[in-house]
C-alpha cells in the first residue's frame, strides 16, 4: 500500500468530516483540501501554512502537513509535522500515518510501534493489523505476526492475503502443517490463485532447503582421491571413444 493511495484514503475522510466550529484556520484548511484534490500539494503547503499561522496549535494542519510532505517523499518534514500533531492530539490518525513514514524510511520496528499505538485507538482496524503482521514477520517476529494475521482474519475472514502471511509466518516459525492448513483455507474460500499461490513457495522453500542439506551433507563428507585405474580397457568392437 503507497502513501499516495493512503492520502487519497485520508482526506475522503477528511474532506467529508464535519469542521469543528469553522474559524479562519479552518478555512485555510478547506482551500488546503481542495489544492490537494487537484494535486497541486505546493499550494496546499502554503494554505496549511496559514492555517498554522492563524492557529499555530491546529493539529489537523500539522497532520496534513505531514501527509502532504510524506506524499512528496520529504520524510523527515514528514515526521516533524506528525510528531508535533501527536503532541497536540493523540489520534488514531496521526499514529497511523507515522508508521506509514517509518516503514517508507525503512524503520520498521518504529512502524510497528506506531501501529499499536493506532491500534489501541482503533482495534478493529483489519488494514492496521495486517501492515502490522507483516512488520513483526519481516523482523522475525513469527509470533507476532501470527497474533496480528490471526486478527485481520478475525475481524475480516475475506482478507486473501492475510492467509498468505500467516502461512509464511507458520512456515518460517517452523510450522509446516499449519502453513499447509492456510492452503486449504484458501481453497475453501476460493481464493484458488492464492492458494496455488502459497503451495508453490512453500514447495520453493522445500527445495531450497533440500538443497542446503544437500550441500552441507557432501562438503562433510570425507575427501576421497581418486584411484588411479592400472587396469587397459576390455577390448570389445562396440568400443565407443570420446573426447568429452
Amino acid at each position: 500500500m503507497t502513501l499516495r493511495f493512503i492520502i487519497g484514503t485520508f482526506f475522503l475522510t477528511t474532506l467529508t468530516a464535519p469542521m469543528a466550529f469553522g474559524g479562519q484556520a479552518e478555512d485555510f484548511i478547506l482551500k488546503g483540501n481542495a489544492f490537494v484534490q487537484k494535486k497541486d500539494y505546493d499550494e496546499a503547503i502554503k494554505e496549511y501554512g496559514n492555517a498554522l499561522k492563524a492557529d499555530p496549535k491546529n493539529a489537523k494542519a500539522h497532520l496534513l502537513l505531514g501527509l502532504i510532505y510524506a506524499n512528496k517523499g520529504e520524510l523527515d518534514k514528514a515526521l516533524k509535522f506528525t510528531h508535533y500533531a501527536l503532541t497536540l492530539e493523540k489520534s488514531y490518525s496521526a499514529f497511523h500515518n507515522l508508521a506509514l513514514i517509518y516503514a517508507n524510511k525503512g524503520e520498521y520496528q518504529n512502524a510497528a510501534d506506531a501501529y499499536e499505538s493506532a491500534l489501541l485507538i482503533s482495534p478493529k482496524s483489519a488494514s492496521d493489523w495486517y501492515q502490522l503482521g507483516l512488520l513483526h514477520a519481516g523482523n522475525n517476529r513469527f509470533d507476532e505476526g501470527i497474533t496480528a494475521y490471526k486478527k485481520v482474519i478475525e475481524l475480516n475472514p475475506r482478507i486473501d492475503d492475510a492467509y498468505l502471511g500467516l502461512g509464511a509466518a507458520y512456515y518460517w516459525n517452523g510450522d509446516k502443517s499449519l502453513a499447509l492448513e492456510q492452503v486449504k483455507k484458501l481453497r475453501e474460500l476460493k481464493f484458488n490463485q492464492k492458494a496455488d499461490a502459497l503451495l508453490s513457495w512453500i514447495k520453493n522453500n522445500e527445495s531450497k532447503k533440500r538443497e542446503v542439506r544437500t550441500a552441507a551433507t557432501a562438503k562433510q563428507a570425507p575427501e576421497t582421491k581418486p584411484q588411479p585405474d592400472t587396469q587397459p580397457p576390455a577390448a570389445s568392437s562396440d568400443t565407443v571413444t570420446s573426447n568429452k
